[in-house]
């Protein structure tokens, strides 16, 4: 016999004692960050907070490596594949919007043309040119930035060790120009006003660069014009 029975969030997180996990792992993190600052210098952890580096020598506002390919789809018009290392870590989000907006400037919408005849019919015409097309402006379409609070630090792109130490994060969505469409904290801990304010310049900031590199990216792909080579989506 099926009984419909409704239990709320809030009594399976009680039951599961999920608030004692989130506790636990603040105290875990706070611990961390006094353990690194009684610690000497010329030690690792303490150098790299120091000079704004983390543990894998990228600073505070640096990406790692991402790879963009364009026509990865066969026999479509804008596609794109961005490649990172979501294993090891990593922001969906912006993987997700820089995609988007590579798939956008890739995207080409035939020309098409009415013609009428003597007797006045219609019929539609398109071109068979594969470049005889109208491109759509992605110049406004933003990226999204994650930054994780760590500490009284943020950075992007958080690794997976990182994002275990992050109390709290704030997507920003910015266009290239610099101005934030939206933003969205998520996590279970809190920001305060003043660490909002430095997140969203740092979002403001990281993301313009982002778009340059963006479209450097792609006008250079762009260029190689018919002689780019196309792969399949699992090739």
């Amino acid at each position: 016999m099926w009984l419909d029975v409704k239990i709320m969030n809030a009594t399976v997180f009680s039951k599961a004692e999920f608030p004692r996990l989130l506790a636990q792992t603040k105290q875990k993190q706070l611990q961390w960050l006094r353990h690194v600052h009684r610690m000497e210098d010329g030690h690792i952890p303490k150098d790299s907070c120091m000079d704004d580096l983390r543990i894998d020598g990228r600073g505070c506002e640096d990406y790692r490596h991402i790879e963009i390919e364009t026509d990865v789809v066969s026999n479509t018009s804008g596609s794109a594949r961005v490649k990172i290392l979501l294993e090891c870590g990593g922001n969906l989000s912006d993987a997700i919007s820089i995609a988007v907006k590579a798939a956008l400037h890739n995207t080409r919408i035939p020309k098409v043309r009415v013609l009428e005849d003597d007797e006045g019919s219609k019929e539609i015409e398109l071109s068979d040119d594969p470049y005889d097309c109208i491109r759509l402006n992605v110049e406004n379409v933003p990226c999204v930035i994650t930054l994780s609070k760590i500490g009284y630090r943020h950075v992007v792109d958080a690794t997976s060790q990182e994002e275990a130490c992050c109390m709290a994060s704030l997507l920003v969505s910015v266009t290239r120009k610099g101005t934030i469409t939206c933003f969205r904290k998520v996590g279970g801990g809190s920001l305060d006003p003043a660490s909002i304010f430095e997140m969203l310049e740092t979002g403001n900031r990281v993301g313009k660069a982002l778009h340059e590199s963006l479209q450097t990216t792609l006008e250079k792909e762009e260029s190689l014009g018919r002689k780019r080579q196309k792969v399949g989506f699992l090739g």
